[in-house]
């Protein structure tokens, strides 16, 4: 009787139902895929599915003004964690906000400490090939143009650190947050997201379950 081998690293592929039958035999069937979907995958994304469900029911208990005043405040959180790169590029005097950043010692503390990191970045990476190759004065020139560099790529860096968190909390609030405060204010909406919230919540966990 010939004898039929897996390859090395292929799964074996089983029915929703198998997978379960297998479960309950107490077999380890997270090594096998179903729907082309390896299981492990499956209880991962139960745990994802789970979450969102019990989040959903967790916005339902707290009621849309509360929900609300969360999302503001969220927001709120999110545009103070932009206040550190906007205070470095305000220190350090290369952007001006329209307001009085020139402090005098702060600003050229800041500038110095700027300045230094990328004189050591010049002396431990670029200096000796640049005045090998190109000599003195062409190597401090292009030292020189790389300054300008560095600048711009700090204060575009900065910029973008700032900016994400403020988008970030604005998107929480206004995309997500806030329409759905405004659909739990809604009797009959907010009774389907309940029961939706619910519903989910099982089907994560049974995946969930069926992976472990």
């Amino acid at each position: 009787m010939a004898c039929v081998s897996r390859e090395p690293g292929t799964m074996n592929s089983i029915s929703y139902f198998e997978a379960w039958r297998q479960w309950f035999a107490g077999q380890d069937v997270r090594g096998s895929s179903m729907l082309g979907v390896q299981i492990l995958w499956w209880g991962r994304i139960g745990k994802i599915v789970s979450m969102a469900g019990a989040l959903t029911i967790l916005a339902d208990l707290a009621g849309p003004a509360r929900l609300s005043a969360f999302g503001s405040n969220l927001e709120e959180v999110f545009k103070a964690l932009s206040w550190l790169p906007m205070y470095l590029l305000r220190r350090t005097g290369l952007v001006n906000f329209g307001e009085d950043v020139h402090s005098g010692v702060a600003n050229f503390v800041a500038f110095l400490m700027l300045l230094s990191g990328y004189a050591y970045l010049v002396q431990q990476f670029l200096w000796s090939n640049l005045r090998e190759r190109y000599g003195v004065v062409i190597g401090a020139f292009f030292v020189v143009v790389l300054w300008v560099v560095f600048c711009l790529a700090v204060i575009s860096a900065s910029a973008l650190a700032a900016a994400i968190p403020i988008f970030l909390g604005w998107a929480l609030d206004k995309l997500v947050i806030g329409p759905l405060a405004r659909v739990l204010s809604s009797g009959t909406a907010a009774k389907r997201i309940e029961v939706t919230g619910l519903l989910v919540t099982l089907l994560g966990f049974h995946f969930d379950l069926l992976s472990s």
